[in-house]
């Protein structure tokens, strides 16, 4: 999408991607390599996006949503009341390994 935002069409696109998605196939399960998916996108001078905005784009941080507030929210709502309400934890200590 972000291909054509910048002014890819987006079948040719979709084209590109398809051939380096089966080329990548045939690199891991016909030779054992590792997956070069990213690389051939990478290099392909179609595709107006290099390896850094590549992978910019595939960050997982950006994938996760509010995760990390609905889980401050669920320790703070829920957790943390039943610990306070506890009366026999035991002291936290230092652990040096």
């Amino acid at each position: 999408m972000e291909s054509v935002r910048r002014g890819g069409d987006r079948q040719a696109i979709h084209e590109r991607l398809r051939i380096h998605s089966r080329a990548a196939t045939g690199a891991i399960f016909e030779r054992g390599e590792a997956n070069p998916f990213l690389d051939f996108i990478a290099d392909d001078s179609e595709v107006p996006l290099d390896g850094e905005e590549l992978k910019a784009l595939l960050d997982p941080k950006a994938f996760v949503g509010r995760a990390p507030e609905q889980v401050e929210d669920f320790l703070y709502a829920v957790v943390r009341p039943i610990l306070d309400a506890a009366d026999n934890l035991p002291e936290a200590r230092d652990l040096d390994v």
